[in-house]
């Protein structure tokens, strides 16, 4: 009996950037349009010429958030049940997906004006 050499488990990782999922491309490109997109509600009300109360909600930056969150689930879990399609390195894919989160982050804080409110 001669030992036969096994194929690998996984294909080799690149570095390429078209070997990255296209939802993380499009995640990035979503998170960097929710700071020029706005969808804001604003309420004040004023008794004498002095602001008493100040509500302030930009939708737009919540949808964002939760557009952002989604296409980095996407794209960890695109490589990790299709790795033959995207072999780039899964640090990679994970970094990406951290910037989709930290966007996320800004764009919820924005969304409820902790970040950039007018109140």
């Amino acid at each position: 009996m001669s030992a036969q050499p096994s194929e690998p488990l996984l294909p080799p990782t690149t570095m390429s950037p078209r070997d990255v999922p296209t939802s993380l491309y499009v995640g990035l490109g979503i998170g960097l349009l929710g700071f020029f997109v706005k969808i804001t509600s604003l309420a004040t009300s004023t008794v004498n010429g002095q602001i008493q109360s100040c509500s302030y909600v930009d939708y737009g930056a919540m949808l964002v958030a939760v557009a952002c969150l989604l296409c980095g689930g996407l794209g960890i879990a695109r490589r990790r049940s299709r790795p033959f399609s995207h072999p780039v390195h899964p640090g990679v894919v994970y970094a990406l997906a951290g910037v989709l989160v930290v966007f996320a982050v800004i764009h919820l804080l924005r969304g409820f004006g902790v970040l950039g409110g007018p109140c």
